[in-house]
């Protein structure tokens, strides 16, 4: 014989509420046993933390501020040492004509190279469509960029070269401006 429902019904609820009871009891018992010490050199790395943070929400994450990606080649092994990997994420208050930001941002993040006239070509890429991955992880199929001549840079001339008409910054939000290196007087034609 079977016993009633509601009797089936009460015993459950009494197994769930003892159940409760009995994590609620425990809790302050496993909370202590969590808690670590920080050590002060954990303490002032977390402060730091923190602060970069800050400093990052304050500077990056600012609402209204246009970002532009720049990526640029290494003339050499010293260049790649004082000057880490050529990436940077540019920002800017206004919106302004890529003359300009030549001009000033991206001449000033390209080394000086002694004895040599070095060369830069700018360009834009957008990304048209994005790479597919297998599940495993291996890359299916690249994506398709359109990749534009935006302008030579060189250190012996006082301003840029454009090779396409004048935009606006907010035009490389999404994608990447690159500077190519050329050491010699190969651009000095445009």
């Amino acid at each position: 014989m079977t016993p009633p429902d509601w009797l089936l019904q009460l015993l459950g609820g009494a197994a769930v509420a003892t159940l409760f009871l009995l994590l609620y009891v425990l809790r302050p018992f496993q909370s202590a046993s969590r808690k670590v010490q920080l050590t002060p050199e954990h303490k002032v790395r977390l402060r730091q933390q923190q602060q970069r943070r800050a400093v990052y929400e304050l500077e990056v994450m600012r609402p209204g501020l246009i970002h532009a990606a720049f990526n640029r080649d290494h003339v050499s092994r010293g260049d790649m040492e004082t000057h880490g990997w050529g990436w940077h994420l540019m920002m800017f208050e206004h919106d302004l004509p890529i003359s300009a930001v030549l001009a000033t941002h991206i001449r000033a993040s390209l080394p000086d190279i002694q004895d040599a006239h070095a060369s830069w070509l700018i360009q834009l890429h957008q990304q048209l469509e994005e790479p597919t991955k297998h599940p495993g992880g291996s890359m299916d199929r690249e994506g398709r960029q359109r990749v534009t001549d935006t302008a030579v840079v060189a250190t012996q001339w006082d301003a840029p070269r454009l090779l396409c008409s004048d935009f606006s910054i907010s035009r490389v939000e999404n994608d990447l401006l690159r500077a190519y290196a050329k050491l010699t007087d190969g651009f000095a034609s445009c």
